[in-house]
């Protein structure tokens, strides 16, 4: 007698094509889930690139934008000796910026710190990642008597491949130094600064110094000196004070 298959039961084969056409689709929506979760991380850190970078133009923008100078020819200030300074030196992979400036913010309420200060940024090698740059930012709370002493530097922003400052010449952005305290520059401040920053976006590996293929993003952003406009301005709102 010929038995037959009810109609309710499944062949092996059956369930092995079930089985595949399961896994298939779990694979295929794990490949969806990854492929999303890896779209939001890499966006999560261009975002933390971004929002760091953006704090270090604002900052240096600010400062920039504050930068300030009393004329060598003002003999009742400084005795006719550059005591006020906008430098921009020219290095082979980075500038350095030092200047006087009027937006020194002091860190304690009371504390007893003038509104003028000296401010230095440079790029320097990280001490913990060999192979890497970092940011440093120097202050003074004061206007030195000279500047050949630099203030003690602190770690600003990591991962600061470079940076570059690009004065207004009137037609063009110069990639000349500028020096405020000797040549056609003395006691002048360009009008504005083009600055230029190249963030790594990698994660930091082991023996980095032997590596070539470097990740950069370029972040950059013009910033305006008000007070090389106005210059007759400033020597009449700064009457009130000395540099000593």
């Amino acid at each position: 007698m010929k038995k037959h298959r009810s109609e309710g039961a499944f062949t092996l084969l059956e369930i092995l094509i079930a089985m595949s056409i399961l896994i298939s689709i779990v694979l295929a929506v794990t490949n969806m889930l990854r492929s999303t979760l890896d779209i939001k991380l890499a966006l999560a850190e261009r975002n933390t690139v971004t929002q760091k970078t953006n704090r270090i133009l604002y900052q240096i923008s600010y400062d920039i934008s504050q930068a300030f100078l009393v004329s060598s020819k003002d003999m009742l200030r400084d005795a006719g000796q550059s005591r006020t300074i906008f430098k921009i030196e020219k290095g082979t992979d980075s500038d350095t910026v030092e200047m006087t400036y009027m937006g020194h913010k002091p860190k304690n309420a009371n504390a007893k710190e003038s509104a003028l200060s000296y401010v230095l940024y440079e790029i320097s090698p990280s001490e913990k990642y060999p192979g890497r740059k970092n940011l440093y930012r120097a202050e003074l709370p004061r206007v030195p008597g000279a500047f050949n002493e630099k203030p003690k530097k602190s770690l600003f922003a990591d991962n600061v491949h470079a940076i570059h400052f690009y004065p207004w010449q009137g037609d063009d952005w110069s990639k000349e130094k500028w020096d405020s305290s000797s040549g056609s520059m003395k006691d002048k401040l360009p009008s504005m600064v083009l600055i230029e920053v190249f963030v790594r976006t990698d994660a930091p590996i082991e023996d980095e110094e032997k590596e070539t293929d470097i990740s950069l993003e370029r972040y950059a952003t013009v910033v305006y000196l008000g007070s090389s406009i106005h210059m007759k301005e400033l020597k009449e709102a700064t009457k009130r004070f000395k540099i000593y």
